[in-house]
């Protein structure tokens, strides 16, 4: 069988490992012959790669039908505004303990963390744009990335390195060999898909809040650190999270859905001799916020009740307005189950990467006639980014220079759990025109927050082949 064309800068070496992302060391491995043969023809190579961004500038108000029924903060920007103003003010509003702390007063550490989340939230107000770089809903909620991240005509380097600096991300890396003609040798095709799922980071008022408490009031807080499986990459994997130290909850990673490299026609179907003059990728990919997973682990729900609990007890010294707000971040936060907070149910992100790469030097859709294939699919949110070789590639494959996604960010869309007028909700699964509805593993308003199946592509339903099911 064939591996694949690649360019040597000399004599051809191979090296063999028995390590893979997903091995768990229990199986056998046996290699056998390898041959190398030269191929007359141009070696060709396009990476495209997806980055999902969330913008400061983003509007959070959610779908009202949607959240007119429920009693939660997160309906909307003026909702957050308000609730971080009220919650902050009950404690700014307590003169501060001298000596002793008592009910009627609040200690300085927990008044001075109170001061700098109502400053923050204040600076932002609520309008998406119209605020100061760094200070708006999203920002202080920790829902977006540093407007300093923000993507431009060339892919920033720090994607390949720094988890905090998106959401999700794809690459398909195609290559082979064409020949003087313009086909594609047979056997010269190769693909290898990558994608990961980037890292939640609780608001900075949690953590603040967490630390001036234990300073104040000696109530210690929770133990945040937690166990569970495909964090960052659908690996197999379970992975220790610092939670405690960094305030990072590690995105979950979903199954990637992979097809194995064709030889195609500049429309993107199976061909062979004078028509064979492009290779397909199709790549689906996604993950979860980083809160879900962490609420299905029930130890991180039982440290973070107990620790509100334990300002509760009979003649205590914290204040009201403290123990409210450390229920609060509790229901907020980390509380498990229906009642609880709404990242219980958050939908999942997914990109789906659906191209050809032509010897002619283009970037095309496949089944370019089929109104339901493009480049690049995605969720409602966030806001998508496409490069070809490191520049910016809007979604016909046409060289860009910009700093504008692709695709925008459609929050009211991604809040979507009812619909009376036949909208896409980002529940069940997605298809082949459901557009940035639906999600490529069924998940449901029904599943639990530690849900992880195997998944299928939008475009063609199908599961993909194992080789390539890789993240």
């Amino acid at each position: 069988m064939s591996i694949g064309a690649f360019m040597f800068d000399a004599a051809p070496v191979v090296r063999l490992s028995t390590i893979t992302r997903d091995g768990t060391g229990d199986q056998h491995i046996a290699f056998d012959a390898v041959a190398v043969e030269p191929i007359a023809g141009r070696y060709v190579q396009d990476t495209v790669d997806a980055i999902a961004f969330f913008d400061e500038d983003q509007n959070v108000d959610t779908d009202p039908n949607s959240t007119m029924f429920f009693d939660t903060p997160f309906k909307d920007r003026q909702s957050l505004y308000d609730w971080g103003i009220g919650t902050s003010q009950a404690v700014l509003s307590l003169p501060t303990c001298v000596d002793s702390p008592a009910p009627s007063c609040v200690k300085p550490e927990t008044k001075a963390a109170m001061g700098t989340w109502n400053t923050w939230v204040r600076e932002s107000g609520t309008h998406p744009v119209d605020h100061p770089d760094g200070k708006s809903v999203p920002a202080w909620m920790h829902f977006s990335n540093r407007y300093q991240d923000r993507p431009g005509p060339t892919k920033p380097s720090y994607f390949d390195t720094d988890d905090s600096t998106y959401k999700i991300k794809s690459k398909a890396k195609v290559s082979y060999v064409a020949a003087d003609d313009g086909t594609v040798i047979e056997g010269s095709e190769d693909i290898d898909y990558d994608s990961r799922t980037a890292d939640t980071h609780l608001p900075n008022f949690v953590m603040d809040s967490f630390k001036a408490i234990q300073k104040d009031y000696g109530i210690a807080p929770p133990n945040l650190n937690y166990s569970t499986g495909d964090l960052n990459e659908h690996d197999g994997r379970t992975t220790t999270t610092d939670t405690n130290s960094t305030g990072i909850i590690p995105g979950r990673a979903y199954a990637p859905v992979g097809k194995r490299p064709e030889i195609t026609d500049t429309k993107g179907y199976a061909a062979s001799g004078a028509n064979a003059k492009c290779v397909s990728a199709a790549y689906t990919s996604g993950g979860s916020i980083g809160y879900r997973p962490m609420l299905g682990v029930s130890g991180v729900d039982a440290e973070v009740n107990a620790w509100r609990a334990r300002a509760n007890v009979s003649g205590t010294v914290v204040p009201q307005a403290v123990r409210d707000l450390m229920s609060e971040i509790y229901n907020a936060f980390f509380k498990s189950g229906l009642t609880g907070s709404i990242f219980n149910q958050s939908p999942p992100i997914w990109q789906e990467l659906n191209f050809i790469s032509c010897s002619d030097g283009t970037i095309r859709k496949r089944h370019s006639e089929n109104a339901g294939s493009a480049i690049l699919r995605s969720s409602f949110m966030p806001n998508q980014y496409l490069y070809r070789n490191g520049r910016s590639m809007a979604l016909d494959g046409s060289d860009v220079s910009s700093f504008e996604p692709v695709i925008n960010g459609d929050f009211k869309g991604f809040s979507r759990v009812a619909t009376l007028d036949g909208s896409d909700t980002p529940y069940g699964y997605c298809g082949q025109t459901s557009g940035h509805g639906g999600n490529p593993w069924g998940i449901d308003l029904t599943d639990g927050p530690g849900v992880n199946r195997a998944g299928r592509s939008c475009f063609e339903g199908s599961s993909g082949d194992p080789d390539y099911n890789v993240g």
